[in-house]
């Protein structure tokens, strides 16, 4: 029970401290995203993630889609803005998925050849 609480505890150190950062640094960040970079920068020379991080993140990360709920229900409420301008919606979102996937491989690749494939 504790390492959870520790877990989640951490998750919410950063989050508070990356706030604190984009706020100082005048950065058009979120909290939550700041701090993700943070905990990021501070977990990529490691080998892994602690285990109180990971007991903390793996049921948040099991239910991801319990925190779009909000984001689909603001959509839903735009029905009408979307059938006037749903093709460019759809337009835009399939090249932003593209890019995404495109840069994703590149970072892949970098990385793998960065790393030497180690995990």
């Amino acid at each position: 029970m504790f390492p959870i609480l520790t877990g989640l505890a951490a998750l919410a150190g950063f989050q508070w401290l990356g706030g604190l950062a984009a706020r100082a640094l005048h950065l058009p960040l979120p909290d939550a995203l700041a701090g993700a970079f943070l905990l990021a920068a501070l977990l990529l020379p490691r080998a892994g993630v602690p285990a109180p991080l990971a007991r903390a993140a793996d049921p948040l990360l099991r239910h991801l889609m319990l925190f779009l709920i909000p984001s689909v229900a603001g959509i839903a409420a735009q029905a009408p803005l979307l059938r006037d301008h749903g093709l460019a919606l759809v337009v835009v979102c399939v090249a932003g998925a593209a890019v995404t996937m495109a840069v994703s491989a590149l970072v892949l690749a970098l990385s793998l050849r960065l790393f030497g494939g180690r995990a």
